[in-house]
C-alpha cells in the first residue's frame, strides 16, 4: 500500500471518488495511476494524519486478514455477525459498500 494525491477527480478501482482537495489517501502500489494520481510526500501524509506514513498505515487490508479477524473486522463494521458459512468475498463485499456508504 503507498499513499497517494489525485492530480484531478479520479475514481479509484474501490469506486471511491478522490479529488485534489481530499488529500493523501493509500492504494495498493498496484492500482496506482500516472494519469490522475501522484505520490505523496511526507510532510503531505503528516499534515493529514499527524503521524508518518509507516505509522498512519497502519490499517490492514481485508484480503490480508485471517478468517477471524475478517469476522471481527465484519461485525465490527455492520454490527451483526456474519453467518457461519459466509465465504470471505462476502464478507469483504459487504464490507466495501458499508463503508463506501457514506
Amino acid at each position: 500500500m503507498i499513499w497517494v494525491v489525485a492530480k484531478s477527480r479520479g475514481q479509484s478501482p474501490d469506486r471511491l471518488w478522490h479529488a485534489p482537495e481530499d488529500g493523501p489517501f493509500r492504494i495498493e502500489a498496484g492500482l496506482f495511476s500516472g494519469r490522475w494520481m501522484r505520490e505523496a510526500t511526507e510532510a503531505e501524509v503528516i499534515e493529514a494524519t499527524g503521524q508518518s506514513p509507516e505509522q498512519a498505515g497502519g490499517a490492514k487490508d481485508m484480503a490480508a486478514m485471517s478468517d477471524d479477524e475478517l469476522r471481527a473486522h465484519y461485525e465490527t463494521v455492520l454490527g451483526e455477525k456474519p453467518h457461519h458459512a459466509m465465504k470471505r468475498e462476502t464478507m469483504i463485499e459487504r464490507v466495501t459498500e458499508r463503508l463506501n456508504a457514506d
